[in-house]
């Protein structure tokens, strides 16, 4: 009899090894609000708590100028070239808050052009205070500076190096000029393309679909009526997503 329970025993447990290892390598199963929660250091491969804590002027969120050079490390492994048209010493780390889809407050992380690091944190404690719902806000160096993963994801993120062979829109990135919030909700249509492909159902702007910007809500407003412009907007393709500060603009 003790053979049988040691053997239904050891069973049990081999299960509850195979689905943990399971839930680490696909984090769905472990939730929304735990994958929000945490976010993955590759430099120092662990994990650490999101910085709840941050506050600047005694308000949430924070911009850190200059970067530290365990992030900066990070972002020349992942999204920074040295073909990039701007200098790791212009990029600025600012830590914004920001409304989850799960109902709570989060505390992320994004990579822009030092000049505009301050607007950004404005931009997003208005969408926080408007509780708009965004899902992620992760450095795309979460993602191995992987923009299709990072998508795919869901990830609201701004600085990383692309070629400059496209659209001014998606080379503003390249200066860290440019922002997508909740791309997966929020695609890139063209002549009936829709990227990413799993976005199919997003292209429908009829829809009342949280994360999905229509014009005039929090999002919209708070990007725009500081001189951005809207990709969901353009005539011959709408980037739903995208968000972009011209070169010329002050």
């Amino acid at each position: 009899m003790r053979k049988m329970w040691k053997f239904i025993f050891t069973i049990l447990l081999l299960f509850v090894i195979v689905a943990l290892v399971k839930a680490y390598f696909t984090p769905d199963l472990l939730g929304e609000a735990v994958d929000n929660i945490l976010s993955y250091d590759l430099q120092a491969n662990r994990v650490v708590p999101e910085d709840l804590n941050a506050t600047q002027d005694g308000k949430k969120g924070k911009v850190e100028y200059p970067i530290s050079d365990s992030v900066l490390a990070d972002i020349q492994e992942f999204s920074w070239k040295s073909k990039a048209p701007v200098a790791l010493s212009e990029l600025a780390l600012v830590k914004v808050p920001y409304f989850g889809f799960d109902g709570e407050e989060h505390m992320g992380e994004i990579v822009v052009h030092h000049d505009l690091a301050q607007e950004v944190l404005d931009i997003f404690r208005e969408m926080d205070d408007a509780q708009y719902p965004i899902e992620k806000v992760k450095r795309i160096d979460a993602y191995q500076g992987d923009e299709e993963t990072s998508v795919l994801n869901n990830n609201s993120m701004a600085f990383y190096y692309r070629p400059l062979v496209i659209l001014e829109e998606v080379q503003l990135h390249s200066y860290g000029r440019a922002i997508d919030i909740n791309p997966f909700q929020n695609p890139y249509v063209s002549e009936g393309l829709v990227s990413p492909e799993e976005a199919q159902d997003y292209a429908d702007r009829g829809q009342q679909v949280k994360g999905m910007i229509q014009k005039g809500d929090a999002c919209y407003t708070a990007f725009t009526s500081r001189g951005w412009i809207w990709g969901g907007e353009g005539q011959e393709c709408q980037d739903y997503g995208h968000f972009e500060k011209p070169l010329s603009a002050k």
